[in-house]
């Protein structure tokens, strides 16, 4: 699984132009208690989203090994 290809990854723009992924999976939201979790931060005013796969916390990746 890859988080561009995911639908709970979220792209946030702030002002500052240092851009964030969000993860906003219900599991993820709710193993953090939060509204959402960092996936990956941007070079200041791009949007390329930088990791290649998942991070090892990701629920998606917990459901396909089963």
């Amino acid at each position: 699984m890859k988080c561009r290809n995911c639908k709970y990854c979220m792209f946030k723009e702030d002002k500052s132009g240092v851009n964030r992924y969000y993860c906003k999976h219900p599991l993820a939201c709710k193993d953090f208690n939060c509204g959402g979790v960092v996936i990956c931060r941007t070079v200041r005013h791009e949007t390329d989203l930088k990791i290649k796969t998942a991070p090892r916390w990701c629920p998606e990746n917990k459901n396909m090994k089963g």
